[in-house]
């Protein structure tokens, strides 16, 4: 009934695509992250370059930091789990029915 053959698997299916050194799942995030910080801090504060970098980079950190193994390790934590109780009651019918 079973076949006793070992199965060959892709190694690479378990690996996260790569762009240069970046993982390729967050090549967006950290380009909003980094156009963010050019327009808060070159634009709107009127900072160095070397500052607009250097938030740009704590951003993409912070960011890759926290999203590292996968983003649902992060932010299924900022979802509440639903609360479920136990009670035993009496059915009661919404609608009443008359058999007369």
């Amino acid at each position: 009934m079973f076949n006793d053959e070992l199965i060959r698997v892709n190694k690479t299916l378990d690996k996260t695509p790569m762009i240069l050194f970046m993982p390729g799942d967050q090549a967006v995030p950290w380009m909003i992250i980094a156009g963010a910080s050019y327009y808060i801090g070159k634009q709107i504060l009127q900072l160095s370059w070397v500052w607009t970098i250097l938030i740009a980079a704590w951003g993409i950190g912070t960011f890759w930091l926290l999203t590292a193994k996968g983003y649902h390790v992060f932010f299924s934590r900022l979802l509440n789990a639903p609360l479920w109780t136990r009670a035993i009651t009496k059915y009661t019918p919404l609608l009443i029915k008359d058999h007369d």
